[in-house]
């Protein structure tokens, strides 16, 4: 009996023998088994195994409790093992194994090991020669800090690359990740996601359609629709970054960031969170509670408030606005400066300040001036006329109250040759100060001023609610004012002290104090002047109407010539020292922008066949030709 057994195994194992030698597979060893069991009686030959099973083929070990094996195919049940390398490991309850292709399918509890990985399914295909898995049941791996699931997707086990497909799922330690297609390099630790994908992270979500996140290094990438939300706001871009060597987020294309303290959108917007800088490039909009700032380059430091703006740039308030080429400013201290084409604005005086420079105080005063050319101010008064003030400098001071002031009075200086221009006013001087609060303007250093047909000039000229079409214009020291009639005669005042008042720039009455002096003309109905009456006394009062003389007072003793039209002289009809004088005037912006030329022109001496002369009767046309034509040569 023995003898038939052992013949019946000869025959087998050299039967087998000569099958798989026709065969360029490796064939399928059993190592041990506790028993076995042939069967013979089938077309396919089987043998069976059971007990401490032990399996090789090429370089890879089977383990299981029982198999079955016939024409190089594998069937292993319940504690299936299977050793490759030194570091791939697979287990399961089952085990179907082609080794022809190498290709186990590996069924129930599947466990594979591959390093520091290990990945969990119920139903795994295992190229053995390829050393690739593929899965189409619910996945799980485990790497490192990183779990990974899926409905399908395969893995490279020599690459060390994952692929998950179908409601993937990537839970770290620091955050979640849904989304439908994602590639895992597991040597450098980097996910790459397709498709619909929401990150969360504590109290932050993030939607992209396309991305990456590196489970080590931290560092992330999102693009296509991304955005960002948190419990303190939201972010979107077309592309966005995490860069944690530097702490930094940066978001790229259309980015838009919206949180409980502001708003911000560019091209390009960059957050260094440790350093709590803000940096904005391209179209660059920041605004919060209290202010706007606009420009090609904001930088905005949160933790010092400062915040520096470069091309185009804007920057609002509640009062004011400031435009520049560049901009810095600390909103703590109140401490900045502008660099070219700077505009400030006060927007509840509509007020603007024009400059190259501007040097802004802790007090909230400012200086500005110019490389070239000269810094102005530009104001729009009630009546929708526009003042232009320019000096070479213009800055402003704060001056404390005191017995006079119960407030802090804010002041605008302007010097030297200090030129304002409007349709209606202009003055020259080599100095002024302008009150904000009341808009008192005072001229010093040889002042002149000019309203409609009026001259005055003064040591000091004061100048009150020029912004409205009534204002008050006070003349102190060597004080004149002139009413021009025409080229040859005009109306003239002295004293040491005047007050006018004007209407629509127009005359509306004047008082002259000490020594006064006056000379002005009589004209009959037709308009021809009948005479000059020159009087001098110690105050007299003048009242206008539509700037005609209208009515005078003489008070105290008054001492008054009236002398014929045709037998004045000289001394009749002009006073001494004083003079209508354009040549000083600015008579458009144009002018008032540029610098003074002084020239000194000494007056025409009258003869006296021209004192005798009879007045010519005045063509108005060829009056007003003549003052068109001196403009003209002026601007010339």
């Amino acid at each position: 009996m023995k003898t038939l057994v052992a013949f019946i195994l000869c025959c087998y194992t050299v039967t087998t023998c000569l099958a798989q030698a026709d065969t360029l597979y490796d064939p399928i060893r059993v190592v041990y088994s506790d028993k076995f069991v042939a069967d013979t009686k089938t077309d396919t030959a089987r043998q069976y195994y059971t007990g401490n099973v032990k399996i090789l083929h090429d370089s890879t070990y089977f383990f299981c409790d029982s198999a079955i094996t016939f024409q190089n195919n594998l069937l292993a049940f319940e504690d299936v093992t299977i050793l490759k390398a030194d570091t791939i490991e697979t287990y399961s309850d089952k085990l179907t194994y082609n080794g022809d292709i190498s290709l186990a399918t590996l069924e129930y509890n599947v466990v594979l090991v591959n390093g520091d990985e290990r990945l969990f399914t119920e139903r795994l295909l295992f190229n053995l020669d390829t050393d690739v898995a593929s899965y189409t049941d619910t996945t799980l791996m485990i790497s490192k800090t990183s779990k990974l699931s899926s409905l399908r997707g395969n893995y490279d086990l020599n690459r060390k690359i994952a692929h998950f497909y179908n409601q993937v799922t990537l839970v770290d330690s620091s955050f979640n990740l849904l989304t439908d297609t994602l590639i895992y390099n597991l040597n450098t630790s980097k996910a790459e996601f397709f498709g619909p994908s929401y990150i969360y992270q504590e109290d932050t979500k993030i939607y992209a359609e396309k991305g990456f996140y590196n489970t080590d290094a931290g560092d992330a990438y999102f693009e296509q629709n991304a955005k960002y939300n948190s419990e303190t706001g939201v972010a979107s871009a077309d592309r966005m970054r995490y860069i944690p060597d530097q702490d930094k987020i940066i978001l790229d294309g259309n980015a838009e960031v919206q949180d409980s303290n502001y708003y911000a959108s560019a091209d390009k917007i960059e957050y260094y969170n440790q350093d709590s800088i803000v940096i904005l490039t391209g179209n660059a909009l920041f605004q919060d509670e209290e202010n706007v700032a606009k420009g090609q380059y904001i930088k905005i430091d949160q933790t010092t408030d400062e915040i520096e703006i470069i091309g185009d740039g804007y920057y609002a308030n509640a009062n004011n606005v400031l435009e520049s080429d560049t901009i810095f400013y600390n909103s703590i201290s109140k401490q900045g400066e502008t660099i070219g084409n700077s505009i400030y604005t006060d927007t509840i005086e509509d007020r603007r300040l024009y400059a190259d420079y501007l040097k802004y105080n802790p007090d909230g005063t400012y200086r500005a001036y110019n490389s070239s050319g000269r810094p102005y101010m530009e104001q729009i008064n009630d009546d929708g006329d526009t003042t232009y003030l320019v000096a070479d400098t213009l800055y402003s001071i704060l001056v404390p109250p005191d017995s006079l002031r119960l407030d802090t009075t804010e002041y605008f200086i302007g010097y030297p040759d200090v030129k304002i221009y409007s349709e209606s006013f202009q003055a020259v001087a080599d100095s002024l100060v302008y009150a904000l609060s009341d808009t008192t303007l005072t001229l010093f250093g040889d002042p002149m001023s000019w309203a409609d047909t009026s001259q005055f000039e003064a040591d000091t000229i004061i100048m009150k609610n020029q912004t409205s079409n009534k204002g008050d214009v006070d003349l102190y020291g060597k004080a004149n004012v002139i009413n021009y009639l025409d080229a040859q005669y005009q109306d003239q005042i002295k004293g040491k002290v005047i007050h006018a008042k004007l209407d629509s720039q127009k005359l509306k009455s004047l008082r002259v104090e000490g020594n006064a002096e006056v000379i002005y003309f009589v004209r009959d109905e037709s308009g021809l002047y009948i005479g000059a009456n020159k009087t001098i006394c110690s105050l007299i009062d003048f009242w206008f109407v539509g700037g005609e003389l209208e009515d005078i007072k003489f008070r105290g003793t008054p001492v008054s010539k009236m002398t014929p039209i045709t037998q004045a002289s000289e001394s009749d009809v002009k006073l001494k020292q004083i003079a209508w004088d354009e040549t000083r005037r600015p008579m458009s912006k144009d002018d008032a922008f540029a610098p003074s030329k002084r020239v000194a022109i000494a007056p025409k001496e009258k003869t006296k066949e021209d004192s005798l002369e009879k007045p010519k009767e005045v063509d108005i046309f060829e009056e007003e030709t003549r003052k068109i034509l001196d403009k003209q040569k002026r601007k010339q």
